[in-house]
């Protein structure tokens, strides 16, 4: 709950995107919506990508093609910003995780 509450705060107001100088892809530099995040953030969208929780994060590009499988936590109020994805971790008693977006460097970012 105290992870919900933190992330709500931390990204309260955060829908600005900025354009990556060296493609044409938009990268989300603040992070996800309200709307998504109140709606239990099941996804979010950054450039080609999305991700989402289906028994474990992963993410598919847009179009549909090439789903892969990030980790195996159960991933609620996903947030991606940057190069990283944050969300709770609902098997961690929904603690703050955060793992870059090629799956590497998965770490706990709540201590509670």
């Amino acid at each position: 709950m105290i992870s919900t509450i933190l992330i709500s705060i931390i990204f309260a107001g955060c829908s600005s995107t900025n354009t990556n100088t060296n493609s044409s892809t938009t990268i989300n530099t603040v992070g996800n919506t309200n709307g998504n995040i109140n709606n239990g953030g099941i996804a979010a969208q950054q450039g080609d990508w999305i991700y989402y929780d289906n028994d474990g994060l992963y993410k598919i590009k847009t179009e549909g093609t090439e789903k892969i499988k990030i980790c195996d936590d159960v991933a609620r109020y996903i947030n991606a910003a940057g190069n990283w994805i944050y969300y709770c971790n609902d098997a961690d008693m929904d603690k703050l995780y955060k793992i870059k977006t090629d799956g590497t460097g998965r770490s706990r970012v709540s201590a509670l």
